[in-house]
């Protein structure tokens, strides 16, 4: 069995602790220890809410250049080299959001038949909080009929609130 990079895992045990703390946000009943890791073509991780079994697939929201950009800067800060503030920049939570959600649409996922989720995150660096919660709600009801996912869930982790949330009528 190959190691995984320790990119890997501390990005695993990121999504783990946005996944909990979003869960708490939302009020959803999770069964805490359920919350396990997954390697693809399975989704990001799986869990207990309510009892029923759910994957979710976890994205970070964010504008691209000025994502790349704070990258870079953070990754310079990190070794110690003198950076400059990335300049402002313009950002449209809306259309960031929508890329969010498209990218993850292009993947394919093995879920078993069970219910397959989207959470999609602002973490107020790479992408600012403060989107207003009607921008994402509307998104979502735009966007979530169209594609596979049973519920699309926007969390701002730097307030610690949810968005909007999505989630597919109940099949006959």
């Amino acid at each position: 069995m190959t190691p995984r990079p320790k990119h890997d895992e501390s990005k695993r045990r990121e999504e783990r602790l946005v996944f909990r703390q979003f869960a708490a946000a939302a009020g959803l009943h999770l069964t805490p220890r359920s919350v396990r890791s997954l390697a693809p073509p399975k989704p990001d991780l799986s869990c207990r809410i309510d009892g029923d079994p759910i994957y979710f697939e976890i994205t970070r929201m964010s504008h691209a250049r000025s994502a790349d950009a704070m990258g870079r800067h953070l990754s310079a800060l990190s070794k110690g080299i003198a950076s400059r503030p990335p300049a402002a920049d313009t950002y449209d939570d809306r259309a960031a959001l929508r890329d969010a959600i498209s990218r993850k649409e292009m993947r394919t996922y093995a879920t078993d038949g069970c219910r397959l989720g989207l959470l999609v995150w602002v973490d107020g660096v790479y992408h600012p909080s403060g989107m207003p919660a009607a921008w994402a709600r509307t998104i979502l009801a735009e966007m979530g009929p169209a594609g596979r996912w049973t519920e699309i869930w926007v969390f701002d982790r730097s307030l610690n609130r949810v968005l909007g949330l999505w989630r597919q009528s109940v099949r006959q």
